[in-house]
């Protein structure tokens, strides 16, 4: 009957090891504390950290909340932050304007790029003489031709 006990025993840990690797909390070990993932993709990973992880630091003194960036050997590949209800929600307004500002800045690189492509694309083609400035043979191999 002991053996029995301690067997059910060692799957609760390990259970309770499981949801704390992919939470980073356990109900059991930290009761109170709640936890909610975002998904962020991994060419915004860097942009969501910040320089030298300032968005995270932030987010974590303000709130008092932790937050959980995954990393290449994490189990789960979502950023976790965990706290107190109150401090997961504080947390999770700047998450959402982080991640609502780097999508944005996304939008607005792309767009000013199709412009400047098509931009460079209706100008290719017409460049008229008087364009090209005068020069010495000798500089043919340093100039730039567009």
């Amino acid at each position: 009957k002991k053996k029995i006990i301690i067997i059910i025993m060692m799957m609760m840990m390990m259970m309770i090891i499981i949801i704390i690797k992919k939470r980073y909390y356990s109900t059991v070990t930290h009761p109170g504390l709640v936890h909610e993932e975002f998904k962020v993709e991994e060419w915004m990973i860097a942009r969501f950290c910040g320089r030298a992880g300032a968005n995270v630091r932030h987010i974590q003194g303000d709130s008092k909340a932790r937050v959980y960036v995954p990393r290449e050997e994490s189990e789960n590949k979502n950023v976790v932050v965990v706290g107190e209800p109150a401090q997961v929600a504080k947390a999770k307004k700047h998450i959402t304007k982080i991640l609502a500002d780097i999508v944005d800045q996304a939008k607005r690189v792309s767009s000013e790029e199709a412009m400047a492509s098509a931009h460079r694309a209706s100008n290719s083609g017409h460049r008229e003489a008087s364009d090209e400035e005068e020069h010495e043979e000798w500089m043919n191999e340093y100039l730039y031709k567009r």
